[in-house]
């Protein structure tokens, strides 16, 4: 399984999900009308977030990129 879409009037409408080829989530979003919509999730092969986007009509308006972050201790 590559993506998972829901489509109405032949454009992308609802929740998609697109997968690693370990089946892990890739991508994980809402469409609207053709145009991406809301918080959109990017994870690594190992399902851990690497990004958070939020789409509003299709253009982006904010991210979070996690991939730099790094955990300097644990208590």
């Amino acid at each position: 399984l590559k993506n998972q879409a829901t489509y109405k009037n032949k454009r992308k409408n609802g929740l998609y999900i697109e997968y690693h080829e370990n089946q892990k989530k890739l991508k994980e979003g809402q469409f609207k009308n053709g145009f991406r919509v809301g918080k959109w999730t990017q994870y690594n092969q190992k399902g851990l977030v690497e990004k958070v986007t939020t789409y509003k009509n299709g253009r982006e308006v904010s991210s979070i990129d996690y991939r730099d972050f790094k955990i300097l201790s644990t208590r």
